[in-house]
């Protein structure tokens, strides 16, 4: 080999190796920690049943927005335009007609009896009287109009305490119908904003005839829901899944209570299954505190989630949740998570 192919070849090397330590460097610590819990879904091409309300992931269906959102902000906007239209046009239209009758035939009322009566008998006293009580009459006509002008201004001022709504309101859940062993399970949420009004509950059997729960949730103490997740224990509420069957659960904010397709909701599935001999095994052979990856790894979805908030917390509940959102495509709610890291 001569020299300068040697050299070549020495310095190819000390490029690949500056490239390398490059890549490194650029990525976060985080990144190169290994998976601690990973979820295998039962059936990686089931439909569909995970809803959001707001833009939780831009890669997944091109970015596109919950029902509840595209819903409430289109008629909103639509309605808001016609009703605004409809009752300018309207208003406009009657005040100036009422306007224009009234003027007129009091006008032609007025001029034509007023000046042929009052001409010859009161004009020294209506003189008298109007120079004795300057602009009384300018005060008296103007009044109607001074008022009307307040209340034009105070239908026109800012409305005050308006409320944000959250631009993410997500279940902590699987794209696809999760599953749980357990006859009484705990749910989890996750909304991106302090909410400090009522949010809804609702649970719905497949095929059912009435909900199987509907439950009001006023604030916590201190005022409201804390941006972050929250969770709806089933059991508190005295509720049991069969066996076998399906649910649909929802979480609603409900900006107008008397229009109610304006709301942002947020829903999932679960279906309850009787737990194997191999998950009951493997259960018993792993720790207590560790039990959230046997049932990750069997796809249990709502148990893995159940016992990790049980079992963990701190920073180690934040990074392993942030994992099985990424794993479940709900990136933001994972961003929120290592964010708080």
């Amino acid at each position: 080999m001569s020299k300068r192919t040697f050299y070549s070849l020495f310095s190819c090397l000390c490029g690949l190796l500056a490239f390398s330590q490059t890549l490194l460097a650029a990525t976060p610590a985080e990144a190169t920690q290994p998976t601690q819990i990973m979820y295998q879904a039962p059936d990686a091409n089931a439909p569909l049943s995970r809803r959001e309300a707001g833009l939780v992931d831009d890669s997944v269906l091109g970015g596109a927005t919950s029902r509840g959102l595209s819903r409430g902000l289109s008629r909103g906007l639509s309605r808001g335009l016609s009703r605004g239209l409809s009752r300018g046009l309207s208003r406009g239209l009657s005040r100036g007609l009422s306007r224009g009758l009234s003027r007129g035939l009091s006008r032609g009322l007025s001029r034509g009896l007023s000046r042929g009566l009052s001409r010859g008998v009161s004009r020294g006293v209506s003189r008298g009287v109007s120079r004795g009580t300057p602009g009384g009459a300018e005060e008296a006509h103007a009044q109607p109009t001074e008022a009307l002008e307040a209340a034009e201004h105070k239908a026109e001022a800012p409305a005050e305490d308006l409320i944000a709504l959250p631009s993410v309101i997500a279940p902590l859940a699987p794209l696809h119908t999760g599953l749980t062993t357990q006859a009484q399970p705990t749910l989890y949420f996750y909304i991106s904003t302090d909410w400090p009004e009522m949010l809804e509950f609702t649970l719905n059997k497949r095929r059912a005839p009435k909900p199987e729960l509907h439950l009001e949730m006023r604030p916590p103490e201190g005022g409201k829901f804390a941006q972050g997740f929250h969770s709806i224990s089933l059991s508190e509420q005295g509720v049991t899944l069969e066996a076998g069957e399906t649910y649909e659960w929802f979480v609603f904010i409900t900006p107008d209570p008397i229009e109610r397709t304006g709301d942002l909701f947020a829903s999932a599935t679960i279906q309850r299954v009787l737990a194997d001999s191999q998950l009951q095994a493997d259960l018993q052979r792993a720790p207590v505190n560790e039990q959230y990856k046997v049932y990750a790894t069997h796809g249990i979805w709502y148990d893995a989630v159940d016992t990790l908030h049980q079992k963990t917390t701190g920073a180690s509940l934040r990074r392993l949740r942030a994992e099985l959102c990424e794993q479940a495509k709900m990136p933001k709610l994972a961003l929120f998570d290592r964010s708080q890291l």
